[in-house]
Parts: C-alpha cells; structure tokens; sequence
C-alpha cells in the first residue's frame, strides 16, 4: 500500500505542468458557466489554497470537481450579495434627462445612474479604449464589460434592462491589470525574451507561468500584465507576435 501510494505520488508530480493546465481550463469553464466574476486567486483562498498553481493542479488531478467549485463560488457571491447589500442604493433615469444624472470616477463616465458602486469585470478585464459596456447587478453596482465580452453578450440577449451605457473619460495615471496568452513552439529562453520585451516596454508584469512539454511541442505562456491603455497593449502583443517560434498571442477572456 505504502509503496503504491508512493508511486501514485510520483506520477502526480511528473503530470503537475499538465494537470495546471487541465485545471485552468476546468477552472475558466465552470467560471463561465455560472457567470461568476471572479480571478482565480480569489476562488483558491476560497478553497484555502496559499499557490495558486496548487489549486489549479488540485482539479486537473481531479481532487477538486466543477461541483465543489459551484458550491464554493455560489456560497461567496450570496455572502458579498449580503455584505454589500445596505450600499446597493441606486436609481435609473430615464428619456432626455437622463444625462443630467452622469456620474463620472476613477476614468469611467456612467450615464443615466448615480449612487453606483463600479468594478472591472475579471472576465474581460477592459482597459481604456475598449468598447464598454455597465451592467448593473444587486450588491454590487456596476460591472464593466468590454462589448465583445461572451459574458456581457449572454446578458444582452436576456436581461437587456440591466444593461447601460458607460465610456471611458479623460486619460488616467493609473495601471489596468490585462491577462495574456502567448502560444509558441518550445524553445531555450522563450519565457525569458517574453519578460524582457514586456520590461523593455516599461510595463509590471504581476505574473508569469509557462506550461511546456505537450505532445505537440508547443508551450503556454500565461502573463497578467499592467496596462494603461489599449494602444499599448497592442503594441505590447504585437512586439511579441515578432519574436521567434511565436504562433498566436491573445488576450485572455474566460
């Protein structure tokens, strides 16, 4: 027994790169399904999980199933619902007033409301120069989406009452926090020119994990990177795009 056990052991170990990525895929899949906004960090502590990359193993090992994400990601929106509930005063205006009721914070111009809470949606995580798009949800006012968001354009065909118009104000000095994927053919110092390109750029980046060895002979870069805007975002996506081996570079909406 003690020597299957070990044996088990060892084989976990030796899959660990590829049952992180099961599990991000896992992860980002029930996410969307229950239309939950959440990071994953937050949903690991959830599980009091300290590494992220530990979580994320956890379900491609299959100790962690969608049903115990469910449950745990439903438990925490009802208590934040709850916790958030004596600030969710809001009111709607309508017809040719309604723009005398703008309410304008933190680079965002949102029409038609005041009194709303704001927050970025973590699925598409827009930056200054995406097409946006507020949708207003109880205890937690309004969550920006980009338009091309698959979350916000679910809501559309079925709850377009919640939907409102938000835009981007003057430029900021402030950092948004953008998830990237960055697919290649494996090579010697992949990740490394990845990061350097970024820091070249003068742009943080929060995190950097790689999952190399498929079958195939490609590897995945994943990188959380703090943007200002768009324009250099792009930039930024398009510079790696150039590096070699590179095969795709995309943003990351779950």
């Amino acid at each position: 027994q003690r020597a299957r056990s070990k044996i088990r052991a060892w084989l976990r170990k030796q899959n660990r790169d590829v049952n992180i990525l099961r599990g991000r895929q896992a992860l980002e899949k029930e996410l969307q399904r229950l239309s939950a906004d959440m990071s994953f960090e937050t949903v690991s502590k959830l599980f009091r999980y300290e590494e992220l990359e530990d979580f994320l193993a956890a379900i491609g090992y299959g100790d962690i199933n969608s049903q115990h994400i469910a449950t745990k990601v439903l438990e925490y929106e009802r208590r934040e619902q709850e916790r958030l509930a004596p600030y969710d005063h809001f009111s709607f205006h309508t017809g040719q007033n309604a723009a005398d009721a703008d309410a304008t914070f933190d680079g965002l111009r949102v029409q038609g409301v005041e009194g709303l809470l704001t927050n970025l949606g973590k699925c598409c995580s827009p930056v200054p120069g995406d097409p946006i798009l507020g949708y207003v949800t109880k205890g937690r006012g309004v969550t920006i989406h980009t338009q091309k968001c698959p979350n916000i354009n679910r809501m559309l065909g079925r709850d377009n009452g919640r939907i409102i118009e938000v835009s981007w104000t003057t430029k900021q000095e402030k950092t948004y926090p953008v998830k990237i994927h960055v697919m290649a053919y494996d090579r010697s110092g992949l990740v490394r020119d990845v990061a350097a390109l970024v820091a070249d750029e003068h742009v943080n980046m929060r995190n950097i994990e790689a999952v190399t060895g498929q079958k195939d002979g490609l590897a995945v870069i994943s990188a959380t990177l703090e943007i200002q805007d768009v324009a250099q975002l792009t930039r930024i996506m398009t510079k790696i795009e150039r590096l070699p081996n590179i095969k795709d570079v995309f943003r990351k909406v779950s």
